[in-house]
């Protein structure tokens, strides 16, 4: 399996471009930014994953090229460690590796109450539309 620098690397080359015209392809301002993308040398974005995909039309899936995005595409969002998220939605953390003491792990919530799966409160929730709340039988 490729990493995801590689595979950035692969598109450019696939499409006969320098990397200076992939950096503006992709909305970026420096081209030396972008070659340290492709050495593997800097993370890849939300942004630049999401531009990867729109300009090859999907082929090349942006969760496959950012962490972040593959989570939250799998339901999970990174939420503080010390959040109370029964109480409330997370917030959404940085890009993959960048602060992840302070943001903690990957949680899955609820796409109705946004509560965490987790968690026991979860079956006392009052949402209408949440599939994991106990409902009394009629």
């Amino acid at each position: 399996m490729m990493k995801p620098h590689e595979i950035i690397r692969k598109l450019r080359c696939d499409m006969d471009l320098t990397v200076a015209q992939m950096a503006e392809r992709l909305g970026l301002s420096s081209k030396g930014g972008f070659s340290m993308i492709e050495n593997g040398k800097a993370p890849i974005s939300q942004r630049l994953a999401l531009a990867v995909e729109t300009l090859t039309d999907g082929r090349i899936d942006a969760a496959s090229l950012n962490a972040e995005i593959a989570a939250a595409r799998a339901g999970f969002v990174r939420v503080a460690d010390n959040e109370n998220t029964t109480e409330g939605a997370p917030s959404v953390g940085a890009d993959a590796g960048e602060g992840a003491s302070e943001i903690g792990e990957l949680q899955r919530l609820c796409f109705a109450c946004e509560r965490r799966l987790d968690l026991p409160g979860i079956r006392d929730c009052t949402a209408v539309d949440c599939p994991h709340a106990q409902r009394e039988a009629a």
